[in-house]
């Protein structure tokens, strides 16, 4: 005669077991080919930087990596895919800091949980963000930019590559620190934001470095921060706005990996550890990073979970005090 089980009594024995399945799982992973799924269109950054990690994972893992790109809804679409996969190991996120710290401060709802769905598993490369003035602005350092600013309330203009986008978020932190009153003018992409700053339309930026070295290289923009904690390995004399007296104004951005929260440790440790042995690739150190604007970016993957929860906060508070628009 069949025997009920106690409800209670079987949700643990269904849990008992599944944990059990991840356990072994891990012991064996990879087993099969593994897919980073890439949050953005092919043949972006973050894309790139994918496939050029892609064949140094496969070496390591013996078994074929895939790239596959799903993006839309600013990097979204993308996470909220792997969030709600299996939590084996065999598909990862690969974004970038722009979409998924900025982005749930910025959209009114989230299909998943980004804090609770998602693990940071390893960072694979950095670097700060350089701000930009047109030349005949009438400020050669930073400090000079700020002067003027307070002296100019609203009758100078920053721009963006969009609204919501990192940089403007990052701009809008500056303004909140130093006190200043500078316009925001967004434009759908770096496309038409880099003519219009360089035509004196928009006075100011913040804006990526593999766009803002050639630029600054022929006179044709004038740089006068870094936006990370630390100095730029491509620009080691320009200083850091922290250094120049706003150490709360920091956006460095960064790609890097993860996967579902429930992953087991013993996988998210392994993808950890070679991510960070292909950061020393003298190939990689000497030729990819450079191309990219990035610097080699080294943390364990409690660092990285820990920084890309910081953000989100950081974010959220710079949504909120420069009155944002939700996204719905």
């Amino acid at each position: 005669m069949f025997k009920a089980c106690h409800p209670k009594k079987s949700w643990f024995a269904a849990a008992l077991l599944s944990a059990v399945s991840l356990g072994a799982a891990a012991q064996t992973w990879p087993a099969k080919p593994v897919h980073i799924l890439v949050a953005y269109a092919a043949g972006g950054s973050t894309d790139v930087v994918a496939r050029v990690f892609a064949p140094y994972y496969q070496r390591a893992w013996g078994q074929p990596v895939i790239i596959d790109n799903r993006p839309g809804a600013g990097g979204q679409i993308g996470a909220e895919a792997v969030a709600k996969s299996p939590p084996d190991g065999f598909l990862l996120l690969m974004t970038s800091a722009g979409g998924q710290a900025a982005g749930p401060a910025l959209y009114r709802k989230l299909n998943y949980d980004p804090v609770k769905d998602l693990v940071g598993v390893a960072p694979m490369g950095g670097a700060p963000n350089i701000f930009v003035v047109n030349p005949a602005v009438a400020a050669t350092s930073f400090r000079d930019f700020i002067a003027l600013a307070r002296q100019n309330p609203g009758k100078l203009n920053y721009g963006s590559t969009g609204v919501g986008s990192g940089p403007q978020l990052a701009f809008e932190m500056l303004k909140s620190a130093a006190g200043i009153d500078v316009v925001h003018v967004p434009y759908k992409g770096d496309g038409p934001l880099h003519p219009a700053l360089i035509a004196n339309e928009v006075q100011a930026a913040i804006i990526s470095p593999q766009l803002a070295l050639a630029q600054v290289k022929a006179g044709k923009l004038r740089a006068l921060a870094t936006t990370g904690s630390s100095r730029y390995s491509a620009l080691p004399d320009l200083p850091t706005i922290a250094e120049q007296g706003f150490p709360g104004v920091e956006y460095a951005p960064w790609v890097g990996l993860f996967a579902p929260a429930a992953t087991p440790r013993e996988i998210v440790n392994r993808v950890n550890a070679e991510t960070a042995k292909i950061m020393t690739d003298p190939e990689i150190v000497k030729t990819y990073l450079p191309q990219w604007g990035l610097d080699p970016m080294v943390m364990s993957a409690d660092a990285f979970h820990a920084r890309y929860l910081s953000e989100i906060e950081t974010f959220k508070r710079v949504v909120r005090e420069a009155k944002i628009p939700l996204i719905d």
